[in-house]
């Protein structure tokens, strides 16, 4: 029985050193998986911590970016309507331009008519008046004496002033008469 028992309090010596380093082995597997436990809790906090001022940036951010859109929809309105405005002026500025132009050809138009009547009576003027400069007029000298006219000039302007009424006249030119 000696032999059994001494057997046996090897066994259980070998046993109990065999429970002592399995125990050992959980107890550092257990601090190893412990610390790594507290190293990826620290760093998932740490993440946490890190997104969420990331977020706080972002809705700052964003708030920003709505103020701004809005007033640049604000501004955009009101340009939008000036340039309507500015349109609107532009198209009455083009009428009132397109009208002056076409005042103003007509007036040239009328001007240029009336000038060529003018040089029509002067010809006639000169055509009917040509030897009448070399010719004696006594009678009517005294009777041009008595109603204004003095010189054959006189008369040269009284017959081209009334070449130039009847002219209007059959014209119908107010300018000229």
């Amino acid at each position: 029985m000696r032999h059994t028992a001494q057997t046996l309090s090897r066994f259980w010596r070998t046993l109990r050193r065999k429970a002592e380093g399995q125990l050992a082995d959980a107890r550092k597997a257990e601090m190893s998986a412990k610390h790594n436990f507290e190293m990826l809790k620290q760093s998932l906090e740490d993440q946490l911590a890190a997104d969420n001022k990331e977020l706080s940036k972002t809705k700052s951010s964003k708030a920003a970016s709505e103020e701004a859109k809005a007033t640049a929809e604000s501004d955009l309105a009101e340009t939008s309507k000036d340039l309507a405005a500015a349109k609107s002026k532009l198209e009455m500025v083009t009428d009132d331009c397109a009208t002056t132009a076409a005042d103003n050809a007509a007036l040239v138009k009328s001007r240029a008519e009336e000038l060529k009547a003018v040089a029509t009576a002067k010809k006639i003027i000169v055509e009917s008046t040509g030897g009448a400069a070399d010719y004696q007029y006594p009678f009517l000298q005294v009777h041009t004496a008595r109603s204004g006219l003095h010189t054959l000039s006189d008369l040269v302007r009284l017959e081209v002033v009334t070449m130039v009424k009847k002219l209007a006249k059959e014209q119908h030119s107010a300018a000229l008469a």
